[in-house]
């Protein structure tokens, strides 16, 4: 059963939230309706409205008739609003002729599918799950009108049973555990679309029961679940869904949680969150060295966002860990931890298939040219353990060398190197001046022969520290790496701990960012991460720490999504009261320890604007979908390799000429994108092909690695 708002006091007030706007632009589709939520029952009587309730909206155009007259044709749609409460509602829309009757011959269109579809007959559909204002258009000859539809989502959802008593307490509210805390996720993160939720964990006394009321301009959701200890409150996906469609760029989501223990309530406690209009796409690789799919040995695991992970079968060969991906996501180059290497082509699953093996230590993180045909190899062999090896340009069809004087004269040591999203420039760990304190940058000009590298330079250096890791973000300027005792995660070169954290350098300018957020700090300087961090001295001894100084190996996916780019790092902070002291998992007490499963990968979002910001970072979150009892490192972001013409897609970023649009309507009217070729003179919508800014439809978007996207929004 499902009911509508409801007061437990009977004060009037309504659940739904009426601040803000309309949600914000498109990304990523609709949801499905038609969720099993049980309602609050006699906890409180209904209030604030129901559904269809709106009345009728209502737009009347005058169209001069063919003898010089005139009529009156009115756009009504019957109810003009509607709260919706998880399931599929309907508005009629019709065109009304002077006469009274409806207008024949209507072509209906709606301004964005998140929140439902129309059909042909003006009925329209909402999915019950998102919320916002959506415009309803209909051409009648060569008249096109439109009005506003407002859908409030509503929703109650007692998944523990929980008794109509215990709930007036719950939402009333208390103060009886002091010790009741936020533990994942932190506040102010930002969110994209399309991913699994998080899962909401809490320190303090164990509960009885949890009440969440998670809220968004047009959006509210109550849920009330029974005992948990520790103290954990889950979101289910199509409501993340929901939320997540109809959150506008600059609209706060607010999670406020309350819990019983021993017959009192503590809370409600609150955060809140942003939502990127976008849906995050790509496929993550990562290794581990004990991962419980590869029977406890080394592997290349992956998780295509949204989904859980796999593990890639490379051809039967035991071990293989270290390795990077291209920009397209098309080619992997990856190494035995003997020392022997292999090269992957991958397809659109991100499943492999080797294309050779036997090669050098030196094309373990190699750095690929965005289309994958190139590499430049690490220098150093692999880190010092196999004999040295020199960098080279090769071809990774042939894996010869491609002679390149202008880098072999130039760099012997890039370790570490990777290119540009666009491909002209190449970042590197310069072993030829000291022992990695020092990021170098070339430019590259591939459609040279014999191909240039030139202007060597120094990005970046540091006195006594490591710089290791670095990759660029998606405008090619901007470059994220780690920053501390070691290239490694811990265990090597005489430590059995080694520390770092996220750092940016501008390339432009060489200012170098903290990143503060990501790395745990407010802009105080206060460490807001909840189990703490500890000083290290001047050997980069951080002792005692737990979340503090455990943050390595960046990597950035190579296009913009909603606003901001998108930073995937390895790290031992702890995950919740899950992987944590005292957690669940076992051998999560402390970050460091053989096989810890503290390693784990998580994201962030950064300001596209990084160069005006004082921190363009904020708060990372757990990636849902990786291998839970494993210790996780080196993750590399990819796209998937692009779809030809004519396959399904959803923004252009998918297809291989860079453009997907409607090629049609399904029974539904639900728009069908597909791949298509460059559509002559018309101008690109976001994620398509940009030269610059001119060759958006929407001339407030940027270009950013010849895409046009979303600028960062202004949420001061």
């Amino acid at each position: 059963m499902l009911l509508g708002l409801f007061c437990v006091t009977c004060s009037s007030k309504s659940a739904v939230n009426r601040s803000g706007g309309s949600g914000g632009s498109s990304g990523g589709g609709g949801v499905a309706g038609g969720g099993n939520y049980v309602g609050f029952g006699d906890a409180g009587p209904s209030s604030g409205g129901t559904t269809g309730s709106g009345g009728s909206s209502m737009m009347t155009i005058i169209i001069p008739g063919t003898d010089g007259g005139s009529g009156a044709l009115s756009l009504v749609c019957t109810p003009g609003s509607l709260i919706v409460k998880g399931t599929p509602e309907t508005i009629q829309c019709a065109i009304q002729l002077p006469d009274g009757s409806n207008a024949s011959n209507v072509v209906w269109a709606l301004d964005d599918t998140r929140w439902g579809s129309i059909g042909q007959d003006g009925l329209f559909r909402a999915n019950g799950l998102v919320g916002g204002v959506v415009k309803v258009s209909a051409t009648v000859g060569s008249t096109t009108v439109s009005t506003n539809l407002t859908i409030d989502v509503a929703i109650q959802d007692n998944a523990g049973s929980i008794s109509s008593a215990d709930l007036a307490q719950l939402i009333a509210g208390g103060t009886a555990d002091a010790g009741f805390g936020w533990l994942y996720p932190y506040d102010k993160t930002v969110f994209p679309r399309g991913l699994q939720p998080p899962l909401l964990q809490f320190k303090g006394t164990a509960a009885s029961a949890t009440y969440l009321k998670l809220t968004a301009p047009h959006f509210s959701y109550e849920r009330a679940e029974g005992a948990s200890s520790p103290v954990r409150v889950t979101i289910p996906p199509e409501i993340w869904k929901g939320v997540t469609m109809t959150a506008g760029a600059t609209d706060w989501v607010t999670a406020a949680v309350s819990k019983l223990s021993s017959g009192s309530v503590t809370g409600p406690i609150q955060e809140n969150w942003l939502v990127a209009q976008g849906k995050l796409k790509g496929i993550v690789y990562y290794n581990s060295y004990n991962s419980a799919a590869a029977m406890g040995t080394g592997a290349i695991l992956k998780v295509k966002l949204g989904q859980d992970f796999q593990l890639i079968p490379l051809n039967g060969a035991s071990c293989m860990v270290c390795h990077t991906v291209s920009a397209s996501g098309s080619v992997l180059s990856t190494s035995l931890a003997i020392g022997r290497s292999a090269v992957y082509d991958l397809d659109t699953a991100g499943n492999a298939t080797q294309r050779t093996y036997g090669l050098s230590a030196t094309w373990a993180f190699a750095a690929l040219t965005p289309d994958g045909t190139r590499a430049v190899t690490n220098g150093n062999g692999l880190f010092g353990i196999d004999s040295i090896g020199y960098s080279r340009l090769v071809d990774t069809q042939t894996y010869q060398e491609i002679p390149a004087p202008s880098l072999t004269t130039a760099v012997t040591l890039a370790e570490m190197p990777m290119f540009s999203p666009d491909g002209k420039h190449l970042a590197f760990v310069n072993r030829d001046i000291t022992t990695s304190m020092v990021l170098s940058l070339m430019d590259y000009d591939g459609s040279q022969t014999p191909p240039l590298f030139s202007n060597l330079r120094t990005a970046t250096q540091v006195p006594s520290e490591w710089i290791a890791w670095p990759s660029f973000l998606p405008d090619s300027n901007g470059v994220v790496y780690h920053q501390g005792t070691s290239y490694y995660t811990g265990g090597r070169n005489g430590r059995d701990q080694d520390y770092a954290e996220l750092r940016l350098v501008d390339t432009n300018s060489g200012q170098v960012n903290d990143l503060k957020a990501v790395n745990g700090y407010l802009a105080d300087g206060s460490f807001y991460l909840p189990y703490g961090t500890a000083p290290c001295d001047t050997r980069g001894d951080c002792t005692g720490t737990q979340d503090g100084h455990v943050q390595y190996e960046p990597s950035a996916l190579s296009i913009a999504v909603g606003g901001y780019y998108w930073v995937m790092f390895a790290s031992r902070r702890a995950y919740g009261n899950m992987i944590a002291p005292g957690g669940t998992v076992p051998g999560g007490d402390g970050p460091f320890g053989p096989g810890t499963p503290r390693k784990k990968i998580w994201v962030t979002a950064v300001d596209i604007d990084y160069a005006t910001k004082a921190d363009p970072s904020h708060p990372a979150f757990y990636l849902e979908g990786q291998e839970v009892p494993s210790g996780n490192l080196r993750p590399f972001v990819a796209l998937e390799p692009c779809h030809p013409e004519g396959d399904s897609c959803e923004t252009g970023s998918d297809c291989c000429q860079g453009y997907c649009r409607e090629t049609g309507r399904d029974a539904s009217n639900v728009p069908i994108l597909q791949c298509v070729p460059p559509p002559g003179s018309s101008c690109s919508n976001i994620d398509e092909v940009c030269v610059t800014i001119a060759d958006c439809c929407d001339q407030s978007l940027l270009c950013l690695n010849s895409r046009c996207a979303i600028p960062t929004p202004d949420i001061r």
